[in-house]
């Protein structure tokens, strides 16, 4: 729905928290309404600025990471997919997210330098997160 869930960011927070902090990466925000991104242009972009600083300190300070990240890719929301099994997104969307991974930066990480994913420590984290 375009809205920062704490769940998200805390399994974004997991799986960061387990790759070296040198590792670059982009975050896709899915089912952004159109007025929601009409408001935010109108705003100067504010709204996604605030958004994505909240998104970057969140997960420095649960993943305890140093680095953040510039790329994020806007969804917008697409009625004819809600509560449907068989439909498909508009083209244009498709490339234009083709197009938004295509320009992410390559990464490689070698199995020996991922930790173990600390999953038990995902309602803590949860809980810790929504207090804020």
């Amino acid at each position: 729905s375009g809205r920062l869930r704490t769940a998200d960011v805390t399994t974004m927070s997991l799986i960061l928290a387990s790759l070296p902090s040198d590792v670059k990466f982009g975050i896709i925000i899915n089912k952004v309404s159109k007025l929601v991104l009409e408001k935010s242009k109108i705003n100067n972009n504010d709204g996604k600025r605030i958004l994505e600083a909240k998104i970057n300190e969140t997960i420095k300070q649960s993943a305890n990471r140093t680095c953040a990240t510039e790329r994020f890719f806007y969804s917008v929301k697409q009625e004819h997919l809600d509560d449907r099994d068989d439909a498909l997104p508009s083209k244009e969307s498709v490339v234009e997210l083709k197009n938004w991974l295509e320009k992410l930066p390559m990464t490689t990480v070698r199995p020996s330098n991922v930790k173990d994913i600390p999953y038990k420590t995902y309602e803590q984290i949860n809980t810790d997160l929504e207090k804020k």
